[in-house]
């Protein structure tokens, strides 16, 4: 994505503040964007590879019993997964199209984390302990 492409969607994105509030606005707008991408990079990186490690566990690819294995297999992610991300976004080079596919792999996610919860909810929580439906 050439630079003045990728300076548009951050311009676009900070028009939302700046023709509402003013063009000083725009200063914050780029200071909360920073701290708001900062922080979910920091928490995604430490998050994900558990929420992985987690499912292998649960899918029997990594031995949940074994504590070794499952820092082994936590390391393992916690160095490959960020290392992915900078690897697509070099050969993808724009933000837009990173956004998009981030927003539908959270959006499948988020479907197994529904099915997951059901299943627990309607199998393994004791009865007088589930709400009622509604």
């Amino acid at each position: 994505m050439p630079a003045d492409e990728a300076e548009s969607v951050i311009l676009t994105l900070s028009r939302i503040y700046t023709d509402t509030l003013g063009p000083w606005v725009q200063y914050l707008f780029l200071f909360g964007a920073i701290a708001v991408l900062f922080s979910t990079h920091i928490t995604s990186s430490a998050a994900v590879p558990r929420l992985w490690t987690n499912t292998l566990g649960l899918l029997g690819g990594v031995d949940w019993s074994d504590p070794v294995a499952r820092k082994r297999c936590l390391r393992i992610l916690t160095f490959i997964l960020p290392s992915l991300w900078a690897v697509m976004f070099l050969f993808v080079r724009s933000p837009l199209v990173m956004f998009q596919i981030g927003a539908i792999a959270t959006g499948v996610f988020l479907l197994a984390v529904l099915v997951a919860v059901w299943r627990l909810r309607t199998t393994r929580s004791p009865r007088g302990s589930r709400a009622a439906p509604g």
